[in-house]
């Protein structure tokens, strides 16, 4: 993995973000800090204006037919993340892709009605004292949100992550698949339906030449496992185990990482 904002790069990337791009960000530890309760989830002022001024700045290139499209892509859903980004002009894909125009109503009914069934079944056999069950309406997730009470308790969150995992895995059919994720474990239908696979349909859909996207956990690597030599890809935090090819140190570096962004002739 290389640094992205190292100055070779970014002279590099300032020819290439020439073209027609997507402009893809998650949310959660990527434009926002991580936090413990995901209801406390904010994204800071100076992030929210350089997030909307890169958008503007999108909009009106592509009124020269010579703009980017930037789009949000995130575990979230579409309701949770306005509360956050209320630009009803930023483009938002939620549910990890599922909320999105790629996606027909009859499967979006049937995983709608399936979540409430698995969600019966979790708040019946599952200890949530050190959890929180979130009902995304299209997915579930269950947050880890006393890391302190659960590191106390079996030392790390991860043998917490495996126990929980065990029993849920017990309770779900073939429709359903476990992605876990930091201090999470997320339930989504076994559609397919990824972020990845939503990347590669909107440079589809609005004929872009490639794709920039960020993110930091691990329903990302859908993104950063594409095979398109087009699609940049940048991961908050530098990992090994990662298949993204660049990173930003932290989540702090993303003010500067949208500066870059609009600082290029769009």
């Amino acid at each position: 993995m290389k640094y992205f904002l190292s100055t070779e790069l970014r002279n590099k990337f300032s020819i290439l973000l020439q073209k027609k791009m997507l402009l893809a960000f998650d949310l959660d530890g990527t434009l926002s800090p991580l936090v413990s309760d995901p209801l406390a989830a904010r994204i800071s002022d100076d992030t929210y204006r350089l997030l909307c001024e890169l958008n503007n700045l999108n909009r009106q290139s592509r009124l020269a037919h010579t703009g980017h499209r930037l789009a949000i892509i995130t575990g979230r859903s579409i309701s949770d993340t306005r509360r956050i980004i209320n630009d009803r002009s930023i483009l938002i894909i939620g549910n990890h892709g599922l909320e999105s125009p790629f996606f027909n109503q009859e499967i979006k009914a049937r995983w709608k009605k399936r979540c409430r069934e698995i969600k019966k079944k979790l708040q019946e056999n599952l200890s949530l004292e050190d959890c929180f069950l979130e009902d995304k309406k299209y997915s579930l997730s269950i947050h880890f949100t006393n890391k302190k009470r659960v590191r106390a308790k079996l030392n790390l969150l991860g043998k917490v992550q495996r126990e929980y995992l065990s029993l849920i895995q017990g309770l779900l059919s073939k429709e359903e698949t476990v992605v876990l994720g930091k201090n999470v474990i997320n339930i989504l239908p076994a559609e397919g339906v990824t972020k990845g696979l939503v990347v590669t349909k909107l440079i589809a859909k609005y004929r872009l030449s490639g794709a920039l996207f960020v993110g930091d956990d691990c329903t990302d690597e859908t993104v950063f496992r594409l095979r398109n030599k087009n699609i940049i890809k940048i991961r908050v935090g530098r990992s090994l185990s990662s298949s993204a090819n660049y990173y930003l140190r932290s989540q702090k570096e993303i003010n500067r990482l949208l500066k870059f962004l609009s600082s290029v002739n769009l």
